[in-house]
């Protein structure tokens, strides 16, 4: 393995770096296509070859070893390297294929400001054959998943603002603070609402970094936490939280009576949302040619953003 890496080998690594993605044999059975004792025979074939252990596997679950994640870690490059490569040859003939990662964070699909289905179509009509992959991820995950090159483009807030990631701005999102009804404060006027009413309810908070907002000289108390908007929207809708959620995604509950924004000229912040990338990986004429039509689409729809750091 160490000398020669062929079609077989590129094979193995696909399979076990997907096991290792959806984290055991089972939960990557569908993403494979195969069967649980062929997932398995692969990665002892692949053990045999690398000469070490890389998961424990079995009734106690499954656990990637310290050489297994190693292993994991240096496929993503290779495995991207090959789909480039070959991307990049039929490129030569006038033919734009291959294969296209998107990661994005859950809950912008209905952003007004969000072109991403517009870049999809213009893109499926100037290629020839691509396969586009769009997984919704967590967004405290976003930029280590780009940076580790599961993914060649992410849309999401920056969090971490990584060295290795270069950052493009593509839209906003407008958050505000909501309650539901059945909570204490959902009928009663926001000049009645003070900050002793808020400091006393129980705030349903992102697991992400958001600004952090006061009442009574101290954060929000938090009863609760989530990665997820719709873990958050669940909290709030059931009348027990109060928690930020998007404008447009929150929209269609506030006109139904579902949902109510609670001192929305005080409690409410922007976030941008970016393309993110990795600086030094090389374009390949399929990645130029998406980011080309994704700046466009967006630059059309809401014009220029500008970074806030």
């Amino acid at each position: 393995m160490a000398t020669s890496i062929g079609d077989a080998e590129i094979r193995l690594l696909r399979v076990f770096a997907t096991v290792a993605r959806f984290q055991g044999l089972a939960a990557a059975q569908h993403e494979l296509n195969l069967s649980l004792p062929t997932i398995s025979a692969h990665i002892a074939k692949l053990e045999e070859r690398v000469g070490v252990r890389l998961c424990e596997r079995g009734r106690r679950g499954f656990r990637l070893t310290e050489e297994g994640r190693r292993v994991v870690e240096l496929s993503q490059g290779l495995l991207g390297a090959v789909e480039d490569f070959a991307s990049e040859v039929d490129a030569l003939k006038d033919r734009l294929t291959g294969n296209l990662r998107i990661a994005i964070i859950d809950n912008i699909a209905n952003n007004p400001g969000c072109a991403l289905p517009q870049t999809l179509a213009e893109l499926e009509q100037r290629c020839d054959a691509v396969d586009v992959h769009v997984e919704v991820i967590a967004p405290n995950q976003l930029e280590s998943a780009i940076s580790e090159e599961r993914f060649h483009l992410g849309i999401g807030p920056a969090m971490k603002e990584l060295p290795s990631l270069s950052y493009a701005p593509l839209f906003t999102e407008q958050q505000r603070l909501y309650c539901g009804p059945g909570h204490p404060l959902f009928d009663r006027p926001d000049a009645e609402v003070g900050e002793a009413d808020l400091a006393a309810c129980r705030y349903a908070a992102h697991l992400f970094p958001i600004p952090q907002f006061h009442a009574c000289g101290r954060p929000l108390p938090e009863a609760a936490k989530s990665q997820y908007m719709e873990s958050i929207a669940m909290l709030v809708r059931s009348g027990g939280y109060i928690g930020f959620l998007p404008v447009h995604y929150a929209e269609e509950w506030v006109r139904s009576g579902g949902l109510r924004a609670l001192c929305p000229d005080t409690y409410r912040y922007t976030n941008t949302f970016y393309a993110i990338t990795r600086t030094h990986r090389q374009t390949t004429r399929l990645m130029a040619l998406f980011g080309e039509i994704l700046r466009r689409h967006h630059t059309a729809s809401a014009g220029p953003v500008t970074r806030a750091r």
